[in-house]
């Protein structure tokens, strides 16, 4: 359930826009990302960073795409967000004494640090490649294919991504009970 309240303004967006147009879809868009604020903070459940961040990021840049009636603000937005991912990744090797990776899983898994930070390390190139990435289909593609890649590439990389580093993970699981 949780899963589906976060990717809601997502599924929300994708709809509008397949019913009308990328600006109606933005509006759509700001006004669910709001709710879901509201609706978590009536709830007294925890708000992150993160959460704020992506919607100030979509008021604002969504509110430019409205106001000058230019989607390119609202499509810069997932490079924007995964350039900030792929920079706190990479600053955690040298700022504080764990990476992020290693403050996550170190306490539910007792995997060696260098492959730890090689994983932390792995997540930063991967969120600085869908940045690019998102760029690339940006100025290659129309506003069809972007609203596509948008939802299903960027899930179906960072599933496939995901499914990956939790291999490396088990195999040297299974490598330490064997030693």
């Amino acid at each position: 359930m949780k899963f589906f309240f976060e990717f809601f303004p997502i599924l929300i967006f994708f709809g509008v826009y397949r019913a009308y147009d990328i600006f109606i879809a933005t509006g759509a868009l700001i006004v669910v990302s709001i709710a879901q604020i509201v609706i978590l903070k009536l709830q007294n459940k925890p708000i992150t960073k993160m959460q704020i961040t992506s919607l100030a990021l979509i008021v604002v840049l969504g509110g430019i795409t409205l106001l000058l009636r230019d989607e390119m603000y609202l499509k810069w937005k997932v490079t924007i967000v995964n350039a900030a991912f792929g920079l706190v990744f990479l600053g955690s090797h040298f700022v504080g004494n764990l990476t992020i990776i290693e403050r996550i899983l170190s306490k539910q898994l007792q995997l060696d640090s260098q492959l730890l930070r090689r994983l932390n390390f792995s997540w930063a190139m991967f969120f600085f490649f869908l940045g690019a990435l998102n760029l690339w289909v940006i100025y290659t593609y129309d506003t069809e294919t972007w609203v596509n890649f948008k939802l299903f590439g960027l899930m179906g990389l960072t599933i496939v991504f995901s499914v990956g580093q939790a291999f490396i993970m088990s195999r040297a699981i299974k490598k330490q009970r064997q030693d």
